[in-house]
């Protein structure tokens, strides 16, 4: 028999208990009571079976064994069959105490340890020649009544040590968690050993390996060893790279099982040594695993508009960690919510008059615009703002610069980064403007007025229109645009009005620089009517539609250099009014007087050959239109048809001066042509134009005597024969003057 636990009790003298071996196999423990009431309670002795530590009998109604040779087979027990209230254990228990005491060498504990082993793994007695009923709940019984009788200390020595087992026995564990996943500090917590009851133990051997980039703070090496508490460990790491990371513990701790020895003439055994391949006394148990980022790769996109008319030009970055580096995670401050603030450097070069060929590094010798330092304050979006002093591409490459960072933010960033010089999105056109001077040369031919234009071109790039695009940038427009428009006289020649211009026509020109001479198309004349060139402004107007390198441009219609204006020299009248009998400037108060007016254009402007429309009004000289009989105005309407410019044109008005005597007529002219009125002379005060209305002239009676009649009808008959051939003269010159 055998037992073993806690502090030496040394039996009173008087009491039945021996520490000498009665078989004097130099076994441990005490001989309890005497004669046929003795049980030895203690070790047995060791063998290879038992792997050299001591043994317990298991069968106390049988022979204790000779030797620890005598063993037939070897079995793993790991299951008790507690049979005393107050010593019961588990398998796991039971091992942990003989694993803990068994090199003690004092009896007192070996004693209370066989006392367990038969308590809680006693086994009939099978043919036991000392007890009747060999039962082993009947030896046990017989057993505890010796200890109790003899010996009670090793009892309570064993209760001490039943309470130790369940308190310290190492059964479970726990795994533990893990604070920082994806950062650079954190700890792994809540690691620990339990008992039976899941309480955390303490002084159980411990250690931890950190498999990854990451040492412990404690240590500065990826291994802590010592033992446990009796609360959860917990510990702090720092990344000391990026990638993933995990831990595990290695722990000592009890078998969870015994081994049995079985002799099968004498008692069987148990002993702590001889483990099972599958019940080791080292355990690994593995931990959660996560990532850490030790640093991080600043990084990013920008785009730049594309276009740019006056130099100046803003690129908007969005700043990112690089994701195929450490996660991509933008990394706080350690202990803080606050991203770690980056400064992130913009650079513009200016490239030329050709877009930029994308490299990863900036070509030697690149002209730069400037530098703008941006602090991004986590991953978002910066700007930054250029003025480029002459037109061009210009490309903006952004950067980051690990040691131009501030002394404690240069931890946390990886390496230095650069995006690519010439990416497209990454670059813009500052457009050139074109300058054109002209002059307009006026072409006379038989058909008619042609308008010619010389263009100076400056402006444009040198090779263009040659540029052909590269996947992002346009080609270039290949031509200019020059149109003649037509802004009828009355028509302002302004931008505001420029859409009442008529265009005439348009020509291609080709969008270069130089000496472009004589622009002209036989659709560049100028416009005629009936009377001739219709008077109003022709402008040329040069246009370039504008592409990705050069500004649209148009010029303007006020431009005076491109006017050509065509004024019609409009008739200015001259009349001259008398009466038609007798050429003076007097009529006679009567119906039927006849005033011929001569017309004439002093300007000479008349074309020939062309009809024009003379209207012609009598009126008082105070402007009140002349009326006839039926209440209607005077006038006479002819068509007067010119051979030369200065011909004169001569119309004859009969009215009835028989209410008129002593007033004046005046006789108004209008002028049309294709219906519209090109002249008039209307001039109440115009002498040329008045013709006087004679007084009535009184009767004289005639004389009754003295009056000699010789010949006397004679002048009568001539004056009126001459009266009479006046008139058919009149008449004559009325017809003739009614289609003058």
């Amino acid at each position: 028999m055998a037992v073993s636990y806690g502090t030496v009790a040394v039996p009173s003298a008087r009491a039945a208990v021996s520490a000498t071996d009665p078989k004097g196999f130099g076994r441990i423990g005490y001989e309890v009571g005497s004669g046929a009431q003795s049980v030895w309670l203690g070790t047995q002795v060791p063998s290879k079976e038992s792997g050299g530590v001591v043994a317990y009998c298991i069968q106390g109604g049988k022979s204790t064994p000779a030797t620890g040779d005598q063993v037939i087979s070897v079995a793993t027990l790991d299951i008790s069959t507690p049979r005393v209230s107050g010593l019961e254990l588990t398998t796991p228990q039971m091992a942990y105490l003989l694993d803990k005491y068994k090199d003690s060498k004092d009896p007192a504990v070996q004693s209370a340890l066989s006392l367990l082993v038969h308590a809680n793994f006693e086994e009939d007695s099978t043919g036991s020649t000392v007890y009747s009923d060999p039962s082993a709940q009947n030896v046990v019984s017989d057993i505890l009544k010796i200890v109790r009788a003899n010996a009670p200390q090793i009892e309570t020595q064993a209760q001490a040590y039943v309470a130790e087992a369940k308190a310290s026995a190492a059964v479970g564990y726990q795994p533990g968690g893990v604070v920082g996943d994806t950062l650079r500090k954190g700890n792994i917590h809540s690691i620990g050993i339990t008992n039976q009851a899941g309480t955390y133990i303490a002084n159980v051997p411990l250690t931890i390996t950190l498999s990854g980039p990451v040492v412990f703070n404690s240590t500065g090496t990826n291994t802590w060893s010592g033992t446990t508490q009796s609360q959860p460990l917990s510990l702090d790491w720092t990344a000391t790279g990026n990638g993933q990371v995990s831990y595990s513990f290695t722990y000592k701790a009890a078998r969870k099982t015994l081994t049995k020895l079985v002799n099968g003439q004498v008692q069987d055994t148990i002993t702590y040594g001889n483990p099972a391949v599958g019940d080791p006394e080292e355990f690994t148990v593995s931990g959660p695993s996560w990532s850490v980022t030790y640093d991080f790769q600043p990084m990013g996109t920008s785009q730049l508009a594309k276009i740019s008319d006056t130099g100046s030009f803003t690129d908007t970055f969005d700043a990112v960690s690089d994701p195929s580096y450490g996660g991509g995670k933008w990394l706080n401050l350690d202990g803080t919510q606050t991203p770690v603030p980056v400064t992130y450097t913009a650079t513009a070069y200016y490239v030329g008059d050709t877009p930029p060929t994308q490299s990863g590094t900036v070509p030697a010798g690149a002209t730069k615009i400037g530098s703008v330092d941006v602090v991004a304050k986590g991953p978002g979006k910066l700007t930054a703002d250029f003025k480029a002093d002459k037109p061009g591409f210009a490309t903006v490459v952004w950067s980051v610069t690990k040691s131009a960072q501030p002394a404690d933010v240069q931890q946390y960033i990886h390496a230095d980064w650069a995006d690519a010089y010439g990416i497209h999105a990454e670059t813009t056109s500052y457009r050139r403007s074109v300058e054109v001077d002209s002059t307009m040369t006026i072409r006379e031919t038989k058909s008619g007025t042609y308008l010619v234009d010389d263009l100076f071109v400056t402006g444009f790039p040198a090779d263009h229109p040659d540029f052909t695009g590269d996947g992002y940038f346009a080609a270039d427009t290949k031509v200019m645009k020059q149109t003649l428009l037509f802004f009828p006289e009355g028509q302002p020649v302004t931008e505001a009005n420029k859409s009442n211009g008529e265009v005439i026509a348009s020509v291609d020109v080709p969008a270069k620089n130089g000496f472009h001479a004589n622009i002209g198309a036989t659709d560049f004349k100028v416009k005629q009517d009936a009377v001739g060139n219709i008077p109003g402004t022709y402008v040329f107007v040069t246009s370039f539609a504008g592409d990705d390198r050069v500004k649209a441009f148009t010029s303007s219609v006020e431009d005076k250099n491109e006017q050509y204006l065509v004024s019609r020299l409009r008739p200015t009248l001259q009349t001259t009014a008398s009466d038609t009998a007798d050429g003076d400037k007097q009529v006679k108060p009567e119906p039927k007087q006849i005033i011929t007016d001569k017309i004439w254009d002093v300007n000479k402007s008349l074309v020939p050959n062309t009809e024009y429309e003379i209207i012609t009004t009598l009126h008082l000289t105070d402007g009140t239109p002349l009326l006839d009989e039926q209440g209607k105005p005077v006038f006479k309407r002819s068509v007067f048809a010119p051979q030369r410019s200065d011909d004169i044109a001569s119309v004859s008005i009969e009215f009835d001066a028989s209410k008129l005597a002593g007033k004046s007529v005046v006789v108004f002219e209008d002028i049309k042509q294709a219906g519209q009125t090109i002249a008039v002379h209307h001039d109440v005060n115009e002498k040329l134009q008045t013709v006087h209305v004679l007084e009535q002239t009184p009767l004289v009676p005639a004389k009754q005597a003295g009056l000699a009649i010789t010949g006397s009808t004679t002048p009568m008959l001539g004056a009126a024969s001459g009266g009479m051939l006046a008139l058919g003269i009149g008449l004559l010159l009325m017809r003739r003057k009614d289609r003058i």
